[in-house]
């Protein structure tokens, strides 16, 4: 039995199969690569081996996630065989992308279209849903999460999200079209609690995520609330309001992650460039 089968059968117990097949190849990929440069695996890891190795498919231009799934592999390796001081300081070097990582907005066209399905659908509780979505930006887990005392209805009202990320309190206004949607459905839903749900399922629980995803998917597979948080971030960004605004109304606690939406999409870029030097 190899050294890998041996590592397989031993600290791998209770991994899903892809899980077992995707190690023991990284791990065989790693050993060819040992032997190639005159050692194996049965021979013992040094740091030398594991950083020459990563930096090696660094250099053939593979994807950092690429890269780090063999890191891990080889990391488990070594914690099973008592090498562990070989995987201590490795620099996983990343490339620098050519287009940063732009978080998925709808364009005009797809946001409307979401709404204008959702209203053909006459049901009032995702209607509002995908209102507040839209229009507060909040993430899925915080949507589900409210009550009906956290929404404001009067002029003015505010949404307090009391259950976000990292259980951080933050206050974002209630536009005109949210406390419409919300006061049409609560009206519908007759006599409720301020310590009611506001959502619930037509048993009168509180709704899951999952719900939420389920009913977005079935007017599209573009819409997931992942979607039209994004969408709120982007909109925010592109009428012009500035950063430390937008990342407080999103619950950003990283500025670098709210300016990350703040990068032009590739098919701005690609406008911008058609129009270059157009006399006007």
């Amino acid at each position: 039995m190899s050294i890998i089968d041996q590592y397989a059968e031993q600290a791998l117990v209770g991994k899903s199969e892809k899980t077992i097949k995707t190690y023991r190849t990284q791990l065989e990929k790693f050993n060819q690569y040992l032997v190639e440069s005159g050692t194996s695996l049965d021979d013992g890891l040094t740091r030398v081996d594991v950083q020459s190795y990563i930096t090696y498919l660094t250099a053939k231009g593979l994807k950092a996630s690429t890269v780090n799934l063999a890191y891990n592999a080889i990391r488990g390796f070594a914690k099973w065989s008592g090498q562990e001081s070989c995987v201590q300081h490795i620099r996983v070097v990343k490339r620098t992308p050519i287009l940063q990582r732009i978080p998925k907005s709808l364009e005009r066209n797809d946001r409307n279209r979401l709404l204008r399905l959702v209203e053909q659908k006459r049901n009032l509780r995702d209607i509002a849903i995908v209102t507040i979505l839209l229009y507060c930006g909040l993430r899925v887990g915080e949507l589900v999460a409210l009550n009906v005392k956290d929404i404001e209805l009067k002029r003015g009202g505010l949404v307090y999200v009391n259950r976000g990320k990292g259980d951080k309190e933050r206050v974002v206004p209630a536009t005109s079209e949210v406390r419409s949607r919300v006061q049409e459905y609560l009206s519908q839903r007759g006599d409720v609690a301020l310590d009611d749900p506001l959502f619930v399922s037509n048993q009168r629980r509180r709704i899951s995520a999952r719900t939420v995803e389920h009913m977005l998917r079935q007017l599209g597979e573009q819409y997931h609330p992942h979607a039209l948080r994004h969408t709120f971030v982007r909109g925010l960004l592109d009428a012009g309001v500035d950063l430390v605004t937008v990342a407080k109304l999103a619950g950003h606690t990283d500025l670098n992650v709210t300016r990350s939406y703040a990068t032009p999409s590739l098919e701005k870029m690609r406008d911008a460039m058609e129009g270059l030097y157009v006399s006007k």
